[in-house]
């Protein structure tokens, strides 16, 4: 995160001289050999200047995400001692449902009661599930599956819903040969908020 709040900026402002297309392929390319890399790390220091990197060469492409390292993670750390197996049912239950909800119910939600709403209920509900996830880690069995499932849904459904209209009002907010720059500031602030929260929420 550290990376990306460092150059987000610029990334930004390229995209704007020189396209999209050309910032995305970087991305996409710094994406496949740095995880790599950061898969074959054999030291901690290591570990952490690869995912600097890869957050410096990829400023505008979407976080990482950490899911898959709490479930994997033991019990007596916090986690869930999920199997890659179980990881993967349910991010793939995930992104049905958040495919679904993104191509029928938002819309019709959106028409209803507008979307400045949404982002305001979807923002307010984000910060409950998140603080449940505490809990969640807490059973175990069939409650556990069903829970994970559900909160794992809910948090992408709400995610993409508040993103989708926060790219929406962006969008329409910035002139188009500024855009670039304007995602890129955006992305600097998620990225410090990003690197800033866990250590304040460890320190209390």
């Amino acid at each position: 995160m550290l990376g990306r709040a460092l150059t987000s900026v610029l990334w930004g402002m390229v995209a704007d001289r020189c396209g999209r297309k050309p910032v995305i392929i970087i991305g996409s390319i710094t994406v496949v050999i740095l995880n790599t890399l950061f898969g074959l790390t054999v030291n901690f220091w290591m570990a952490i200047t690869t995912r600097f990197l890869l957050g410096a060469l990829n400023g505008l492409l979407g976080p990482i995400k950490i899911f898959s390292l709490w479930a994997v993670s033991l019990r007596k750390y916090g986690g869930l001692s999920y199997s890659t197996k179980n990881v993967g049912q349910v991010l793939a239950i995930s992104g049905f449902n958040l495919l679904f909800s993104q191509l029928t119910l938002y819309p019709y939600v959106e028409r209803i009661i507008g979307p400045i709403i949404i982002t305001r209920i979807a923002g307010v509900l984000s910060i409950t599930l998140l603080t449940s996830y505490t809990y969640i880690a807490m059973l175990s069995g069939f409650s556990l599956a069903l829970f994970i499932n559900c909160a794992s849904v809910m948090k992408n459904v709400l995610s993409v819903s508040i993103i989708t209209r926060l790219f929406l009002l962006q969008n329409r907010a910035v002139e188009q040969h500024q855009r670039g720059a304007a995602n890129g500031l955006v992305m600097t602030v998620v990225s410090l908020t990003k690197t800033a929260g866990p250590a304040v929420r460890g320190a209390l």
